[in-house]
């Protein structure tokens, strides 16, 4: 029977606990995240980022490993899972069908206005893809009503309007519409998103901005071989 080559993305949710990289009881949560999902510990290679743009191509060899100071990673090997810790920022997808290459990127204000889509999309292209092959999903983040900004953020995206909302005096950023802008004039066409909000599903996810405590969820992205 031929190997079927599936593509798989998760996420942890609250009840699986905090997954906070470099904490004990992270690393337990982790674990049992994993064992819950069928995924083994050992074939996940975690980032544990600093909102910037670098992104780390990665392989079997890094297999088990958590790489520091890069917040986007990306591979061709199948059964290597890649993984980032989220709250409210965005963890991005992308991945091209034919050539099975994958791509995990942590998309914050900080990493967006330095460049971390432009180097994600850099990245995917040196497997000789075209941006119009490329898929991307951009998964669960805080929405634009709970994201308010000050002016020195809104110097940074203040030529995306449709993602700047201005109410009572305030200034509000909509990270999503500025992931989806960024990427078309990337030349990436096939862009979807969940429409899920970190802070305003309580009882779903964790969120920095409403708890006002640095506990998070996990996203994988892999590439599952089997019959």
């Amino acid at each position: 029977m031929a190997k079927i080559t599936r593509l798989k993305i998760l996420f942890s949710t609250k009840k699986d606990g905090s997954m906070k990289i470099g904490d004990k009881v992270g690393e337990k949560n982790r674990e049992k995240f994993l064992k819950k999902a069928g995924v083994d510990k050992n074939n996940v290679v975690f980032m544990k980022g600093c909102h910037g743009k670098r992104v780390k191509k990665v392989s079997k060899k890094d297999k088990g490993k958590i790489v520091e100071g890069f917040d986007g990673l990306i591979t061709k090997e199948k059964g290597v899972f890649l993984g980032m810790t989220f709250g409210d920022c965005l963890p991005v997808f992308l991945w091209d069908k034919e050539k099975k290459v994958i791509s995990l990127l942590h998309c914050g204000w900080r990493g967006i206005a330095k460049g971390i889509l432009e180097e994600g999309v850099k990245k995917i292209k040196s497997f000789k893809i075209k941006p119009k092959e490329i898929f991307v999903f951009i998964g669960p983040g805080i929405c634009k009503k709970h994201y308010e900004i000050k002016e020195d953020v809104f110097e940074k995206f203040k030529n995306y309007k449709n993602a700047i909302t201005f109410k009572k005096g305030k200034i509000f950023l909509d990270l999503k519409k500025v992931v989806k802008e960024k990427l078309k004039r990337l030349g990436i066409k096939r862009i979807f998103q969940s429409k899920e909000c970190t802070f305003c599903q309580k009882q779903k996810y964790f969120s920095l901005r409403r708890d006002k405590k640095l506990r998070v969820q996990i996203a994988l992205f892999g590439l599952k071989v089997g019959n």
